[in-house]
Order: C-alpha cells, then structure tokens, then sequence
C-alpha cells in the first residue's frame, strides 16, 4: 500500500485522485446496470406481459439500436 500512495502522490493531487477513483466507480456502475441487471430486467417484465424470450431480446435491440442514432447524429453535429 506503502507504494501505492507514493505512486500516487507523485502524479496527482489528492484531489484529482478521488475524482479518478469516483469516475472510475461511476463508469463500472453503469456498466453493470446496462449490460447485466437491465435486460434480466427487461426480460422479467416482457415474459410477464406475453412476449417471448426471443421477441423481448429483439425488442431491447431496436431499442438500443434507435437510442444510438440520435447520439451518432449529434457526434456529426459536433464534428462540424
């Protein structure tokens, strides 16, 4: 641990160390949030409603799918 800290101390001030470590837990949270426990989610609700197992992983697809247009749209936006 002893190394650890005076790595760190060399490079960034304590400050700019928590912001990293913060960034680092909140990029981890929404990853698991987006690839693991929503489509389980996602599927628990659509098989209550009817849909098949099948249909409801196409379904979060488009979804993502369509979501991702607008952001590729506004990345061409900001390119100009």
């Amino acid at each position: 641990m002893k190394g650890l800290k005076s790595l760190i101390s060399k490079h960034y001030t304590k400050e700019e160390f928590a912001w990293i470590m913060q960034d680092w837990a909140n990029s981890v949270y929404s990853l698991m949030i987006t690839t693991a426990i929503f489509p389980l989610y996602f599927k628990t609700v659509s098989s209550n409603a009817g849909v098949s197992a099948a249909d409801s992983t196409a379904f979060l697809g488009y979804a993502n799918s369509i979501a991702t247009l607008p952001c590729r749209l506004w990345r061409l936006f900001l390119e100009l």
